[in-house]
């Protein structure tokens, strides 16, 4: 029930009033804000692993591994005032010699910028650090070592603890170590069990929340799961939830997942992984998907269904970086791209409105709202102008009243 003011009541009580309906416009899916991504770089570099973060000053950092056979380099690039007229292609040779069936990972621990990656001996996992936004590092020290070839890796920061955690696979088993009291903890499986592991992605909000593609256990299905390691707010300090499903095919099918990155932006959390189908009109797809913050990241419930995205990598995904918590970065070896979320700025047209009605049955809803455009502010519908959110898609929200003593309630 919602209570009226008392001038809303006034009017309500009189033989005849004015009524008042604010009406807005915004770039909004349901409750989500929708994104809608440009593409401020084409290159010609190599797919490759990448990885990405938004550093403290605006750079945006960017690491990727070129491979060159036996061994990859590792390649970093910093974008002072990242835009669709910056310099994308300029990459520094970092070091040389690295693991080439691993990925790497970027994360930010208050001011200091994290470059997690592997040696040529594929087990030793290697720390850089930056403390000036990526434009120098430090030499590189081993933090931990697996027990088998790592495949993939993902690290995110608490913002409670200031912990950092790294996560990795060997195999189809995934495992951590927790960076606390300033010392990094043994290598730690997880209690969870897959037939294979295609790729991690990790972000924190508060626990540690991961997306992680491969097959399912004795099924063998494909799946993308997402799951949780506690940071003690949701989910247990140091426990792994049950992996719940984001996307999912059948072993009968030809499809496969794989290379996931996820951040949190705009109120909503965003995963990207590749989804490949190898029939008829094979391909390798880019796929998104999204889910509120008010629902449970490892509930897998409430993840949005898997829609597609104008990229077509064959072996390598995104990485996902965050700015003003907003704005989403997406980067691939040679592509770059940008979004706001929301995309649009949201329109009052309440000065405008002609009339307003809305009628609800059982079978649905249909809302109508004829706008005064005496000043041609309307015309470019669909079409931007200096309306652009006022298009297809955009959310619509009435908002009834009267014109009162006291002005519009």
């Amino acid at each position: 029930m919602r209570t009226l003011s008392a001038e809303l009541t006034a009017a309500q009580q009189q033989a005849s009033s004015r009524p008042y309906v604010q009406c807005l416009v915004n770039d909004f899916w349901g409750n989500r804000a929708r994104q809608r991504f440009q593409r401020f770089y084409t290159g010609s570099e190599p797919e490759a692993f990448v990885a990405a973060v938004a550093a403290p000053d605006g750079s945006l950092v960017r690491a990727r591994l070129e491979d060159n056979g036996a061994t990859a380099t590792l390649h970093v690039s910093r974008v002072t005032s990242p835009g669709s007229g910056s310099t994308w292609s300029s990459w520094t040779s970092l070091e040389a010699g690295v693991s080439d069936v691993a990925g790497c990972a970027l994360a930010l621990d208050g001011t200091t910028l994290l470059l997690f990656y592997v040696a040529s001996d594929d087990v030793s996992v290697r720390l850089r650090t930056s403390a000036d936004n990526g434009a120098s590092w430090s030499s590189a020290s081993t933090i931990v070592a697996a027990s088998g070839a790592v495949g993939h890796i993902a690290a995110a920061v608490s913002s409670f603890s200031g912990d950092r955690v790294l996560v990795w696979s060997e195999g189809a088993t995934v495992c951590r170590s927790r960076y606390t009291a300033g010392s990094w903890g043994a290598r730690t499986a997880w209690t969870n069990t897959m037939a294979s592991v295609t790729g991690l992605a990790i972000v924190h909000l508060l626990d540690f929340q991961v997306i992680v593609t491969g097959t399912q256990a004795t099924t063998l299905h494909p799946r993308v799961f997402a799951c949780r390691f506690g940071d003690g707010t949701i989910g247990t300090l140091n426990q792994w939830s049950a992996l719940r499903d984001v996307a999912f095919g059948s072993v009968e099918g030809d499809v496969t997942f794989s290379s996931p990155a996820v951040c949190f932006t705009g109120n909503v959390f965003r995963a990207w992984f590749i989804e490949h189908f190898a029939g008829d009109e094979a391909y390798d797809r880019l796929h998104a998907s999204e889910m509120e913050l008010t629902f449970d990241f490892a509930a897998g419930d409430f993840w949005r269904e898997p829609f597609a995205f104008d990229y077509a990598p064959t072996s390598r995904g995104v990485a996902a970086a965050v700015a003003n918590d907003t704005q989403t970065w997406l980067v691939a070896a040679a592509g770059v791209w940008f979004s706001d979320a929301p995309a649009l700025p949201e329109i009052d047209v309440t000065a405008d409105v002609i009339e307003a009605s809305v009628e609800a049955n059982s079978e649905g809803s249909t809302a109508v709202v004829v706008l005064n455009n005496e000043s041609g502010r309307f015309t470019t519908y669909g079409s931007g102008g200096d309306v652009p959110v006022l298009q297809r898609g955009a959310r619509l929200q009435l908002s009834p009243g009267y014109q009162t003593s006291n002005g519009p309630r």
